[in-house]
């Protein structure tokens, strides 16, 4: 369960809110290369990070095994609405997500939604249900804190391969077999 700490002894995982858990800070974000080059350049990417720790730390979720760091998920709150000109999610996804509730918060606007962020796995526990489990961790917790939906910009594993592809063309890509590149 999301913010318990007396069942880490009894499982070999549990996930954990970071702000109950802070001496597991340094760990989290020593979990390796998890992102795309590509994605260390982005500058909106810089602007949520770099302040992640002063308005975003209540929202961060570490999983532990055996006391090391498997993988971590953010998650980010924002406002919208037709009173706010946003009736529906932003056309720039992910970077749209983040300048909202940046301005939000900026404004002190409440917000009336929630978004994933980022799920990062270390490679060592890829292919194990750890990213469902994540989901699943992030959608109670934001339940708990009163939200009815956990929206999830996502964006196709692969696609960092090809960085010049627009996301139009590559989302329409299928293998040999029908399914979805």
């Amino acid at each position: 369960m999301v913010g318990s700490t007396d069942r880490l002894a009894c499982r070999p995982m549990e996930i954990l809110r970071l702000s109950d858990e802070p001496h597991l800070e340094e760990a989290m974000w020593g979990l390796g290369d998890v992102w795309p080059t590509f994605m260390l350049h982005d500058k909106v990417a810089e602007t949520y990070y770099s302040d992640l720790r002063r308005w975003l730390h209540n929202v961060q979720v570490a999983v532990t095994d055996d006391g090391s760091v498997a993988a971590r998920s953010f998650r980010i709150d924002f406002a919208m609405g037709d009173d706010l000109g946003r009736s529906s999610l932003p056309d720039d996804g992910w970077d749209g997500i983040l300048l909202w509730s940046f301005l939000d918060h900026l404004s002190g606007r409440p917000p009336t939604h929630t978004s994933a962020i980022e799920i990062a796995i270390d490679p060592a526990h890829r292919g194990t249900g750890l990213a469902a489990r994540m989901i699943e961790a992030m959608a109670t917790d934001a339940a708990i804190a009163g939200f009815d939906d956990l929206y999830a910009p996502v964006r196709p594993s692969r696609k960092s391969e090809e960085p010049e592809t627009r996301m139009g063309e590559y989302v329409h890509r299928v293998r040999e077999d029908g399914l979805p590149f």
